[in-house]
């Protein structure tokens, strides 16, 4: 994988990008709606760490979502002390996850923690209920839909349509 390179932060670009600003200090940066989100850039440290395409999530979900993952989290293990989420009226199994949390609505981006393959992406509330959640088929048949579904999702506070 090549270097990361050193771009300008995303407040210093035109604005055709959203943002959502994370509680690590990290930054999620993708094309404003009604644009398809044909790419999602994670910011850290006052540079560009990862850039994905969506041709390039469509093609190998598992292997991208991993590395956004990394990106994300900064190599951080798991929080073990996420609070129990449920689905459905049912409890989550979701094993040991990470999570990064918006900034604006609480909600938390969450993924298989790290040292793992990420297969999913989930998007749980304040209080740790499931809002929405994709798998990488999702991701493989339209990862232009599911990347603005996603960080539409965690950007909001109200309910999903």
């Amino acid at each position: 994988m090549p270097e990361p390179t050193t771009t300008p932060e995303c407040r210093d670009t035109p604005p055709t990008q959203f943002e959502v600003d994370l509680s690590n200090g990290a930054r999620l940066c993708c094309p404003f709606y009604p644009q398809d989100c044909e790419w999602l850039a994670v910011h850290r440290y006052g540079r560009e760490t990862y850039r994905v395409t969506a041709a390039a999530l469509a093609a190998s979900p598992v292997g991208e979502l991993t590395r956004m993952a990394d990106a994300l989290s900064d190599g951080r293990p798991a929080n073990p002390d996420l609070p129990v989420t449920f689905y459905d009226g049912e409890p989550g199994n979701y094993g040991l996850e990470s999570a990064v949390s918006a900034v604006a609505t609480g909600r938390t981006l969450r993924f298989a923690s790290a040292g793992r393959e990420v297969d999913y992406l989930r998007v749980c509330g304040p209080t740790g209920e499931e809002v929405a959640y994709w798998v990488r088929d999702e991701f493989a048949e339209d990862a232009a839909d599911v990347l603005g579904a996603t960080v539409g999702c965690l950007a909001s506070t109200g309910a999903l349509a």
